[in-house]
């Protein structure tokens, strides 16, 4: 009996442990004869999922998370109603390398976290649907369902949803044929959780011979590039252009990502009447940022629902309580909250977050900032790459911070931004900043650009029209008021940053009144630049008659025509501006617009292809005209790699006009084409002016007339009349000045960044003396007051940290949780020193010299992170690659400048006191993984550990070297690893160990015996001083008896002499030179090591001396320094010597003639070496080209 009773307890056990397994070969021959769903049953499926994240690269670490839960499907009212309930959900993470991400693997090699009680309840909320001929629609959920668990039970709703019966296909091949054969293939679209898509169906009739029930093997997949709608959002794409030339692959919706979502079914009964036996999800998201052949980061999403189970219902699902019907589609609706809690701060949205909120937020924040101020504080390391890691963190806890903890970590908190720009004008700087933030907002919120917001997912629109007609109002009022150019300009460079599409109207208006000064009219059009892309027509509309007037000023026809090439114009605008051309009146605007055309018909940016092939066939129809000094000028520098798909321009502009000495605009321009992101005007500087020479002729005029004494208190009498020297330049460059009644003199210099102005600075005839008001005194200079000024000093202590720039894209998966695409990069910069000015010498009479002295500690850190992640309430997980920079150079250096008789420069740099590591380089791919609390009180560190790829780490190369040390005594020692061919693509796809490897490079400066305490570097440079005479040439035997067949010259058809005769021709004319002056020029150049065991020293020295007619000249040239390499022991020194003779000049047509010698003789002789015992000697006869000419000569 007890061995039957344990017999029988062994096999319970068994029982149960399978039960809890749910062992699907032993349950599932209960579903067999199973041919449809039908009313009253209930249908018991098991799903199996998995997410992985990783590299490209198979056997490499992953972060996953496995899932496995128990789904009961009854049709408890009709076969069209289905309800759905969740069962048995269990959750757990890994962190470890798979060898076949893609395939599910085993629970037990996960570690199962534990699901709150409250997540099990909401997962455990029924669901409703309509489920008509395997169509989805009408889904209610529980109105105390959450958004994350209603968009997990899409998951498995998604899973069900098979078009058997072919609703809305395009090409379909439903024909008697597959009535016998059971064979189709057809497209349609499809409501999925993902998006609207193209769905393609391939229907197979299953070939076994085990089962009596007909099955089918359905595959359907989705076609992600015809997309109606795809869920997700972008931020901080509105910087960039579209690309309309790049490569397919980088536009549209799937810009940067690939994925691919297939389904396999396995299903018995018909088209009409069907039973799901099992459900096969599988799911690709690959990540590939700079181009598709190098793909950074692979999302895999397995899923497995199999039925295992058909039984009488015998207690029906709870129906749930439900007010309104919804679609497939991931639901964004927490992603909607929180964008309206970052823009408005309203905390009552926080409250329905599916994350653990961080209690005390101003507490964590706090620690945060106290570690990264610790990790600031060495002198030594300067700012530890950690320190960039600790800036992202703070960013992001004060991002879901409300306003009574933003209160608590700032006491002082800003105004709101819309009073702030109302009661600051009194404070220009704050001014200026708060309405350049304003129109950026306005773009954010109502500019038309490649953001796409959560709330766009709905029928709540961003921005309605009336209130984009508001913020222009807002804005246009702004420059109606405005009473000055500054505040017009200002209020212009809002609207240009606002770039709504309505501003084009009142933009209009402005660039067409004729009253209005030029500045404010070329601003106004520079205002349109953003709407280049939304309305170019519109913008050539109204700038193509602009640039066509010739009665215009050059500037503003100009503007208006950078612009138009801003919009890429097609071939018709092209040749309408040839047009122009032909018969441009204006010298200034031809040479512009003929230099931007050719400039762009030489451009390699995809995104310009097109139209530098217009430019090209067009200018070669176009006339040329001679350029002047000042002529206007455009340059357009590009450079694009095929391969990668990436590239940049370099833009350089100066607009010259016929009445003025100066540039009337210089601009410098910085654009990038990265992976199909055109950003335009990424970087820009800017100088505009008017009038600004006349304000320099009046300083000039003040100088001539009174005496640079009477300007400079401790200057001399100037010697020379400026003003007839501005004057000349006028007249030789025909340049009339206007009346200085007209505008009064201003200039304007302007910063954007990102397409967005940034900062402006105004100048003008008011602001030049009150900035010189403190050193300017009765009419005169007063140095003694600069001279005070300097030498006190200037301490500077500066932290700056930074989002170089940050990107985020999130798409929904077939998993049901957002799969987020992120690109930043927090930089911290730090330098902290003094700057001291001496005029030399002293309390002088006279100011011919200086003395700067520069101490600083300047240091940068740096990371650029590339992170793909997946949330959910639960965990969240994901891979990074992270690209840091570290950089900490102190500088102590002293310069001195005299200038009295000679230009003499003395540098002297100081070597660090102690050893440092000076730059750090460093890559990394991390893989992470968050698992969510139910509360903290601190932020939540993810677990990470570094990837690294087998197929890489045997090409890993250990660097351990010092440089330097024998040659400059300073000991400068290279340490790290880093793979071999870093620049090239690994095997089978994988990208390069640059961009995916882990590498690790320091160079540190290590102070030793020989380290010298600082280094002298110093230059002399005299020209023009007199020589009492000049030694004859000695050029007598330059030719010889053994070299005259290397100098024998070919005979011209004008001279009929020998080759004996030139050479005593040659012979007699140096025995003859003689000169009557003779100037000697020289250049000094000496560096050497103050301190250290012993001295280490290099200079050079040249020297040449010439007759006042430059046709005798002899250079020397010396130069010394002391052993540089490993092996030298000796000094090495070289000596040079080049005499130069130029034929005698003749006076007359037949001087020429008869002249016999006419070539350029040079001796060169030179030694060099440890015991001078290298020589060479060299002689070098130049002749004239061959061109031959005729004479004609008329009585």
């Amino acid at each position: 009996m007890r061995l039957l009773l344990v017999a029988a307890l062994v096999a319970a056990a068994f029982a149960a442990r399978d039960s809890l397994k749910w062992n699907h070969e032993v349950r599932s021959e209960s579903v067999d004869g199973v041919e449809s769903f039908k009313t009253g049953y209930e249908y018991r499926f098991h799903l199996d999922a998995q997410v992985s994240h990783g590299l490209p690269v198979p056997g490499s670490l992953q972060s996953a998370t496995r899932s496995k839960s128990l789904v009961t499907l009854s049709f408890p009212e009709s076969e069209t109603v289905a309800h759905l309930r969740l069962e048995k959900v269990r959750f757990a993470s890994l962190q470890k390398e798979i060898d076949e991400p893609k395939k599910i693997q085993p629970f037990e090699l996960f570690e199962e976290i534990e699901l709150s009680e409250e997540h099990l309840r909401t997962l455990r909320l029924p669901v409703r649907f309509r489920y008509e001929n395997g169509m989805v629609s009408e889904i209610e959920f529980d109105r105390e369902d959450l958004p994350w668990s209603m968009n997990i039970k899409r998951v498995y709703i998604n899973m069900l949803q098979v078009n058997l019966a072919q609703r809305n296909s395009g090409e379909s091949r439903f024909t008697n044929e597959f009535e016998s054969k059971k064979d189709n293939v057809f497209t349609a679209p499809e409501l999925t959780l993902e998006g609207e898509c193209e769905v393609a169906y391939t229907i197979l009739p299953e070939s076994s011979s085990r089962r009596e029930e007909s099955e089918l093997l359905v595959t359907k997949s989705i076609n992600f590039e015809k997309c109606s709608h795809r869920v997700g959002q972008r931020y901080n794409f509105r910087f960039g252009d579209e690309c309309p030339s790049c490569e397919p692959k980088f536009n549209g919706e799937e810009r940067n990502i690939e994925s691919s979502t297939v389904f396999n079914y396995r299903i018995a009964g018909t088209p009409s009447r069907f039973v799901i036996k099992e459900v096969e999800l599988r799911s690709v998201y690959s990540y590939a940022p700079i181009s598709e052949k190098e793909t950074f980061f692979t999302t895999f999403v397995s899923g497995n629902m199999r039925l295992i189970e058909v039984n009488k219902e015998n207690k029906r699902i709870a129906a749930p309580k439900s007010e309104k019907k919804e679609t497939l589609l991931y639901s964004m609706e927490w992603e909607k909250k929180e964008e309206k809690f970052l823009a408005t701060g309203d905390e009552s949205l926080l409250k329905e977050s599916p994350y653990p909120e961080i209690k005390n937020k101003h507490e964590v924040v706090s620690r945060l900032i106290k570690s990264m101020i610790v990790k600031m504080e060495s002198e030594e390391k300067g700012i530890e790459l950690a320190a960039t890691h600790e800036m992202a963190r703070i960013v992001q806890v004060l991002r879901f911070a409300t306003k009574e903890e933003i209160k608590k970590i700032q006491k002082k908190i800003v105004k709101t931004l819309a009073s702030l720009c109302k009661d600051s004008r009194r404070q220009p700087l704050e001014h200026q900043s708060c309405w350049l933030t304003v129109g950026a907002l306005m773009h954010g919120v109502c500019g038309d650009h490649r953001d796409k917001l959560a709330i766009e997912s709905s029928e709540e629109r961003k921005c309605p029209r009336e209130m984009k007609e508001r913020f222009v109002s807002i804005l246009n009022d702004e420059f109606e008021t405005a009473e000055t150019r500054y505040e017009k300009i200002l209020a212009l460079k809002t609207i240009a940053n606002s770039g709504m599409d309505l501003t084009v109207y009142p933009l209009d208006k402005i660039i067409r009144n004729e009253k209005e000064e030029k500045i404010v009219r070329v601003q106004a059009i520079e205002a349109l630049r953003k709407l280049r892309s939304v309305l170019p027509r519109k913008m050539i509309n109204i700038l193509m008659p602009v640039f066509k007037n010739i009665r215009e000023h050059p500037e503003i026809r100009v503007a208006a025509f950078h612009q138009i090439m801003q919009t890429v114009p097609e071939k018709n605008i092209i040749d309408q501006i040839i047009y122009q051309l032909e018969k441009e009146p204006s010298t200034q605007v031809h040479s512009f617009v003929y230099s931007s055309l050719e400039q762009y018909s030489r451009s390699e940016i995809p995104c310009e292809k097109r139209m530098a092939d217009y430019c090209k066939h067009a200018l070669r129809t176009l006339r040329t005209q001679p350029r002047k000094m000042v002529s206007s000028t455009y340059k357009h520098w590009t450079v694009y790699n095929e391969e990668n798909k990436n590239g940049a321009t370099l833009n350089w502009a100066a607009l010259f006009s016929n009445d003025s000495v100066l540039p009337k605009e210089v601009m410098t321009t910085l654009e990038t084409a990265f992976a199909g992101q055109w950003n335009k005007y990424l970087a820009q500087v800017g100088f505009q002016q008017h009038n600004i020479d006349q304000v320099l002729y009046k300083l000039l005029e003040k100088v001539e007339k009174s005496g640079l004494e009477e300007v400079l208190v401790r200057g001399k009498r100037s010697s020379f009349k400026p003003t007839e020297v501005l004057s000349g330049l006028f007249s030789k460059l025909s340049i009339v000045s206007r009346k200085q009644k007209e505008q009064d003199p201003h200039a304007l210099v302007y910063i954007r960044f990102r397409d967005m102005d940034y900062a402006l600075l105004p100048i003008d005839e008011q602001v030049i003396p009150e900035m010189m008001k403190t050193v300017i005194r009765n009419g005169r200079i007063e140095l003694g007051e600069i001279e005070s000024i300097l030498a006190k000093g200037y301490r500077f202590n500066t932290v700056l940290s930074s989002f170089v720039y940050e990107r985020t894209r999130s798409i929904a998966t077939s998993i049901g949780s957002p799969l987020i695409f992120s690109s930043k990069m927090p930089t911290i910069f730090k330098i902290d020193g003094s700057v001291k000015v001496e005029l030399e010498p002293r309390n002088g009479k006279s100011f011919d010299g200086l003395k700067v002295s520069v101490q600083a500690r300047p240091t940068l850190a740096s990371t650029h992170v590339t992170k793909v992640e997946m949330t959910c309430p639960m965990v969240s997980l994901g891979v990074k690659l992270l690209h840091s920079t570290h950089i900490n150079v102190p500088v102590d250096m002293t310069t001195e400048m005299s200038w009295d008789k000679k230009f003499d420069l003395k540098t002297t740099l100081a070597l660090p006191k102690d050893s440092r590591r000076i730059v750090q380089l460093q890559t990394r791919p991390v893989s992470f993984l968050r698992i969510w609390p139910k509360e903290t009180r601190a932020y939540v560190e993810p677990k990470e550990k570094t990837i690294y790829v087998e197929e890489l780490e045997t090409l890993v190369h250990k660097i351990r070297s010092s440089h330097l040390e024998k040659a400059t005594g300073i000991r400068m020692n290279v340490e790290g690893h880093v793979h071999g061919h870093i620049w090239e693509k690994g095997m089978e796809g994988i990208p390069s160990a640059l961009l995916i490897g882990e590498n690790n490079l320091e160079i540190s400066f290590e102070k030793t015996e020989e380290t010298p305490k600082e280094y002298v570097i110093k230059t002399e440079i005299s020209t023009f001083d007199e020589e009492s005479r000049m030694e004859r040439p000695s050029m007598e035997r330059f030719f010889e008896n053994d070299n005259k067949k290397y100098f024998k010259t070919e005979e011209y058809e004008e001279y009929d002499g020998d080759e004996e005769d030139r050479q005593t021709s040659f012979k007699n004319y140096v025995k003859s030179y003689k000169s009557d002056k003779a100037y000697s020029h020289r250049l000094f150049a000496e560096i050497k090591s103050v301190g250290g065991r012993k001295e280490r020293k290099a200079e050079i020295e040249l020297r040449s001396v010439c007759d006042d007619k430059l046709r005798h000249c002899k250079i020397n040239f010396a130069g010394f320094t002391t052993p540089l390499l490993e092996m030298e022991t000796r000094d090495w020194k070289i000596e040079s010597s080049i005499e130069m003779l130029y034929p005698e000049m003749p006076e007359t047509l037949e001087e020429l003639l008869n002249q016999k010698h006419r070539e350029l003789s040079i001796n060169v002789e030179s030694r060099w070496g440890s015991d001078n015992k290298n020589e060479l000697k060299m002689k070098i006869q130049g002749e004239q080209n061959k061109v031959h000419f005729s004479l004609h000569f008329c009585d």
